[in-house]
């Protein structure tokens, strides 16, 4: 978990962009190496409070397209294909103060090689919940 002001280092730029308000990195992953990681588009800022954010399915993380605040990146074991959302997902948190965030996700997935393969790997729907501390 990332999230600019908890890091409170202002100025500082990262890979991933700049560590300030719009900085927000949330990774998930159980020990069978499924994985599935939020971030902020468009400069978006996320507010330190319970919010629902949409994820869109027109959003790329790859490309920062889209509509929406947040995009989602999901890689699940044993797959040998790529995953995207075939309709619009969801992040909810429930609670976000300066000691921790915690909520729950869920995003409708499709294999996104099916029309180059034609084979399909089925859809799938991705959930969870996470609830991490401050380490700051």
């Amino acid at each position: 978990m990332g999230y600019g002001p908890w890091i409170g280092n202002p100025g500082i730029t990262t890979a991933m962009g700049a560590i300030d308000e719009t900085f927000f990195i949330l990774n998930c992953a159980d020990d069978t190496g499924n994985y599935v990681g939020f971030m902020t588009q468009n400069e978006a800022k996320i507010p330190m409070e319970p919010a629902t954010y949409t994820i869109s399915m027109d959003s790329s993380v790859l490309s920062n397209t889209g509509e929406g605040t947040m995009v989602s990146v999901v890689t699940l074991a044993g797959s040998e294909t790529n995953w995207t959302l075939s309709a619009d997902g969801q992040l909810v948190i429930t609670e976000f103060d300066e000691q921790h965030i915690a909520g729950t996700f869920t995003l409708p997935m499709t294999d996104a090689l099916a029309t180059l393969t034609g084979t399909s790997a089925g859809d799938v729907v991705v959930s969870g919940e996470f609830n991490y501390a401050n380490l700051n």
